[in-house]
């Protein structure tokens, strides 16, 4: 099922029945989306980072460059947002792209860092617009276990059916 995001410029392809969170009116950072399944195992988050917002200078020249400078924090310092101590091990793909232009991909395993050290993977896809937007979608799942099959099926479907309608 197709949920168009038009806050965010962008319709995402989810899964029936999974449910949908959105950012707090008073949340500083309100572009985003995130779905998940009932269970919380898999996920699904849409960031947007808005060029016009970017005062810091965090959005990378090019969807791979970013992708490669996320994954030098991911392998040295994990993500605090993703509860990713460190990850174990990552996958760039910067050979990905949207629509003939340039894109990239990261998939990425570590151990969550709940009590269990649950085994996670994350497949995150990265976008420059023209006009210098960033988006980033990323699926996580189970790395291991009964759900890895269908988290990945889902990552692959939704990376592949995003419509970015922002130039």
């Amino acid at each position: 099922m197709t949920k168009p995001e038009s806050r965010l410029g962008a319709a995402l392809a989810v899964p029936e029945g999974y449910q949908v969170v959105r950012p707090d009116k008073d949340d500083s950072d309100r572009n985003w989306v995130a779905y998940a399944d009932w269970s919380g195992g898999i996920w699904i988050r849409l960031h947007l980072a808005r060029k016009a917002e970017d005062s810091l200078d965090r959005i990378k020249s090019s969807a791979r460059a970013q992708m490669y400078d996320d994954n030098e924090q991911f392998k040295s310092q994990g993500d605090y947002d993703l509860g990713m101590n460190e990850a174990t091990r990552t996958a760039p793909d910067a050979e990905a792209t949207y629509h003939g232009r340039q894109a990239a991909q990261n998939t990425v395993t570590y151990q969550d860092d709940d009590e269990r050290k649950s085994p996670r993977e994350i497949r995150i896809f990265y976008y420059r617009t023209t006009s210098g937007d960033m988006y980033e979608l990323a699926v996580g799942y189970p790395a291991k276990g009964d759900f890895t099959a269908r988290g990945r099926e889902v990552a692959k479907e939704t990376i592949d059916n995003l419509e970015i309608t922002k130039p």
